[in-house]
């Protein structure tokens, strides 16, 4: 008689899946063989609804999808489940492996990790955290007790992957880049000589840690008209409506503009600078919107703060200036506007690579690596003899 084989099940839980086009990846793990069920907070609030809202399941998701009651909604570390998570974790959906989009030093990722770590379940976290910034000492706790019981990390950039080995993780790691949308190239014309008006672009939320004031002093240094293309909201959009352009002239883009209106704002763009400035508790985690600009054709320019240099490494996709440079920002805006080749042949090699190597398929298939593995060496054998051993009701037999 032939035995059936059930696929591997996880459990993903995180504050990220609230936005809903985050959930993507999961859609991609399930078409990898995966059962996957998302948990979410019941309730979450963040900078473009700080009224908060209620996270939904998006379309095309099959696998199970819940709610669990939280308080502080829209703190990202210090929020707290209060509704039973054990719920999470009984048969029949026992999963195999749980996966924490939550930092190592946050308490959803105590309350989920010590869950799974009483229960016998191989789990990991995600490692965006790039910076060794001070900790308030609760998060020391913490992140001392997580990090010793992890069985895997999904590093969301070399940095993260570094930060945490810095800070004692051993688990086996890999970089498992964040969700982008899976656009298709949007038609766009190209500016610059002969063309309609070179159009520089910044997408994103308009606060200082974004750089928006060095992108200002460096495209009033320019020396031809110009387009300034800005998609995006934030206290200092009243500033940016006012700032001397020099030759350029402000089109701002009408604020709360869903995800997929992003691509048409895209494609109107004949560069996208990202001149992120590091600050003293943060630094650039990934810098999405490279990405998404790249898949919609439109090549780009980054600071050097945190990521962004590994992004535009990994897509070849553009330039690098040392954040805080606005001479350097400007020589490079004056090379792309002269040079409409280089700008194709930086969107061409950027875009290629994004595909292979940042849409939700690709980072399906490095979690799917990472869990398999985790399942097969069972749950944290490094502390084997510390864990109450699961009863053999929850035990499941590993799927790889």
């Amino acid at each position: 008689m032939t035995r059936t084989v059930r696929p591997p099940r996880v459990l993903v839980t995180g504050h990220p899946n609230t936005v809903i086009h985050n959930q993507l990846v999961y859609i991609r793990l399930a078409d990898r063989g995966w059962d996957v069920s998302i948990v979410v907070p019941n309730r979450w609030a963040d900078d473009y609804t700080p009224d908060g809202y209620t996270p939904q399941c998006l379309e095309g998701f099959t696998g199970r999808f819940g709610r669990a009651r939280i308080v502080k909604p829209g703190d990202i570390q210090k929020h707290t489940y209060v509704s039973p998570l054990t719920r999470w974790i009984r048969e029949p959906h026992r999963p195999d492996v749980i996966f924490l989009e939550h930092e190592a030093f946050s308490v959803s990722a105590l309350q989920w990790g010590q869950l799974a770590w009483r229960h016998g379940i191989p789990w990991g976290v995600q490692g965006d955290e790039n910076l060794d910034r001070p900790l308030p000492w609760p998060a020391k706790v913490i992140r001392a007790l997580t990090i010793p019981r992890l069985d895997f990390i999904a590093a969301r950039s070399p940095g993260g992957a570094d930060q945490l080995r810095d800070w004692g993780a051993t688990a086996p790691a890999d970089v498992v880049p964040h969700t982008i949308p899976e656009w298709d190239q949007p038609p766009r014309r190209d500016g610059g000589a002969g063309g309609k008006v070179f159009t520089i672009g910044f997408a994103g939320r308009l606060i200082e840690q974004k750089g928006i004031r060095d992108l200002i002093s460096a495209v009033a240094r320019l020396d031809f008209p110009f387009r300034f293309l800005v998609a995006g909201n934030g206290p200092l959009r009243d500033h940016l409506a006012t700032a001397d352009l020099g030759q350029g002239t402000l089109e701002l883009v009408p604020p709360n503009q869903r995800p997929d209106d992003l691509p048409r704002w895209y494609a109107e763009m004949d560069v996208l600078v990202l001149p992120s400035r590091t600050q003293p508790t943060w630094a650039e985690q990934f810098g999405k919107v490279l990405a998404e600009a790249l898949l919609c054709g439109t090549p780009v320019i980054g600071s050097s703060s945190g990521a962004i240099p590994w992004v535009i490494e990994l897509t070849g996709g553009g330039r690098v200036f040392p954040e805080g440079d606005d001479i350097a920002l400007a020589g490079i805006l004056a090379e792309y506007h002269a040079d409409p080749a280089l700008r194709a042949r930086l969107a061409e090699t950027g875009r290629a690579n994004v595909v292979e190597h940042l849409l939700p398929r690709a980072a399906a298939e490095k979690l799917d690596h990472l869990m398999r593995d985790a399942i097969a060496r069972g749950p944290s054998a490094r502390l084997t003899s510390r864990r109450p051993p699961p009863s053999r009701r929850g035990a499941t037999a590993s799927a790889s």
